[in-house]
């Protein structure tokens, strides 16, 4: 009874964190912000997967390796992503000066 107890805190933890990543995607304006909310919606998707493969596997101490696989390969690309998100960043603040997105929107080039 606790390990299913577990799993439903782990996905309620998983659905805050990606709520909350959710409106910061939406509500900031700023490009740098937006890209950690991306980086807290690829974390509550790997808790997601964390939950369910203690929910599968029925045991607390042992996680099926196929789910240990598919988390270490969304943590890379997600970090992958971050590398390429943070470059696009730097060459945007160095070459229009802003990282507004509202301001990015009305450049023209």
């Amino acid at each position: 009874m606790a390990l299913e107890g577990t799993v439903i805190v782990l996905m309620g933890c998983a659905l805050t964190i990606y709520a909350l990543g959710l409106y910061l995607l939406i509500s900031q304006r700023h490009f740098i912000k937006k890209i950690i909310a991306l980086e807290m919606l690829v974390g509550a998707v790997n808790l997601n997967v964390i939950a369910m493969g203690l929910h599968i596997s029925g045991n607390i101490t042992q996680i099926d390796p196929f789910v240990g696989v598919i988390i270490i390969l969304a943590t890379a690309i997600g970090g992958l992503i971050a590398a390429v998100a943070f470059a696009l960043a730097y060459w945007t603040r160095l070459h229009f000066d802003t990282l507004n997105v509202d301001s990015l929107s009305t450049l023209k080039r």
